[in-house]
């Protein structure tokens, strides 16, 4: 399986700064060896055409992502976007269930399941976003809450459409500025946790088809302690790849694990 790494831009990109980030980090992409990466990038929604166009021209194996989606297609949904009008940029990917869309926009875990079954239904692939909040980790029941966000968000979606979904453990207490690094002991604990609810609901092998990535401040010195991990199989950065340096030095620290 290839290392996955890959990067959320939120809202801190114009349309004038992802074009100078995407001008500067694409040629060093070039020189690398990306046979076993997965790299992907998802900016905001404004800037989504010009960097498809850009890694469209470049030819570089780098994965554009978008950040949300509406389950519905042609229907009377100001503000929201729909998978039809993402496949025809097209982006390769929608990031969806994000716990700031959880936690700010009361996005559930039945409306988690419906976009991505709208997302994998289109043929593009869905990153799924899980993570108990401070209060569930308090209480013991972290474990718990992924288990229940991972069924409801995997909830009717066929063995055969899980070659296009990756997981991504994010603990709402270790993301964003205020965010505190897990340890990487209690992230093992719950990547385990995810790991055997796949198992549980298909079977052994389909799951291991499953990527799961890790996210929350993860940076250049705590990337190999996550990286190591068992059953983590790459990671979601936030401002540690904001930096296309930063971004190429994460994925040279990353060759170590694939």
């Amino acid at each position: 399986m290839k290392f996955y790494l890959g990067t959320n831009w939120k809202m801190h990109r114009t349309n004038t700064e992802a074009v100078h980030y995407i001008t500067e980090f694409l040629p060093l992409l070039r020189e690398q060896d990306l046979s076993r990466h997965y790299l992907f990038v998802i900016p905001s929604f404004t800037s989504l055409q010009l960097v498809r166009n850009a890694v469209t021209e470049a030819a570089v194996p780098l994965k554009v992502g978008a950040q949300n989606v509406h389950w519905e297609d042609g229907v009377e949904a100001t503000g929201e976007i729909s998978v039809r009008i993402l496949a025809d940029i097209p982006v390769d990917l929608v990031e969806i269930g994000h716990s700031e869309r959880r936690q700010k926009f009361g996005e559930t875990d039945l409306e988690v399941n419906r976009k991505a079954r709208a997302v994998l239904g289109h043929g593009l692939s869905a990153l799924i976003c899980v993570g108990e909040n401070g209060a569930e980790k308090e209480k013991g029941i972290g474990s718990q809450a992924l288990e229940r966000q991972v069924r409801s968000g995997l909830d009717c979606i066929p063995p055969g459409d899980l070659s296009r979904v990756m997981l991504a453990y994010e603990p709402t207490w270790a993301i964003g500025v205020v965010g505190k690094p897990a340890d990487p002991t209690y992230v093992q604990e719950k990547h385990a946790a995810i790991r055997e609810t796949l198992n549980n609901m298909y079977s052994v092998e389909i799951a291991a088809e499953v990527p799961l990535l890790y996210g929350g401040s993860v940076n250049r010195l705590n990337f190999r302690s996550y990286a190591e991990i068992a059953h983590v199989d790459g990671l979601f950065v936030g401002r540690a790849a904001w930096n296309p340096q930063s971004f190429l030095e994460l994925i040279g620290m990353s060759r170590a694990f694939v």
